[in-house]
């Protein structure tokens, strides 16, 4: 296929079901607007996806705890993955350690969503809108180092190879080849290290939930 750029989006660390913690001070009015954030994050995520023409959203985890999120947000939830489907737009959700023990159940994974779990490191190959072959390997944080070079095997044949993990530390990133990206989450602050052969970055959390968040 002739070579184009990759677009997506890359978030981690939504915290959807968590409420803005310490503004119980706050006017009623700054607690109400603060309350609808999540909401508003929902739709603002899928504005961005929808006008930029993302091939693909990827979600490094720590994303929705839906036994705590409320009938009302786990429909926003739906309708924004259904919104992102009926565009070819696909969601990769890799799971946190705490999605993984308290597992989503597939009424609130419409179609589009693809949900990496389990214990052990995974590959999946998805073919995208503009007809590029993306291998996506989940690699959880813990997990035991199988042979990486087997895992990996079918990205030689792909156009881009992206692995996603949810872990705070660094410490431990398997080497990985052929890789193009390491999506990362759980540290709640952005951070980017281009100084080795592949790009490693951790959006952050884009919606904080107490003061100093980032720290």
């Amino acid at each position: 296929m002739t070579a184009e750029s990759l677009r997506f989006l890359h978030s981690a660390d939504l915290h959807l079901d968590l409420p803005i913690q310490e503004i119980v001070d706050a006017p009623r009015s700054v607690v109400e607007r603060m309350s609808a954030l999540s909401s508003r994050l929902l739709q603002r995520l899928m504005e961005v996806a929808v006008s930029e023409e993302v091939h693909f959203v990827l979600l490094a985890g720590d994303v929705m705890d839906w036994r705590l999120a409320g009938p009302a947000l786990c429909e926003e939830w739906i309708a924004f993955c259904e919104t992102l489907a009926e565009q070819g737009i696909p969601i990769i959700w890799a799971a946190s350690a705490a999605e993984r023990a308290n597992p989503m159940p597939g009424s609130l994974l419409p179609q589009g969503v693809v949900l990496l779990s389990g214990e052990r490191p995974r590959a999946i190959e998805r073919t995208l809108k503009n007809g590029a072959r993306a291998v996506f390997v989940h690699w959880p944080e813990g997990a035991a180092s199988p042979d990486s070079e087997a895992l990996v095997s079918s990205g030689r044949e792909a156009d881009y190879v992206i692995a996603v993990r949810h872990q705070a530390s660094r410490e431990g990133l398997p080497g990985l080849v052929p890789l193009d990206y390491w999506a990362l989450g759980g540290r709640h602050k952005k951070t980017t290290d281009t100084s080795g052969m592949v790009t490693l970055h951790d959006p952050g959390t884009p919606l904080a939930r107490r003061p100093n968040e980032d720290e």
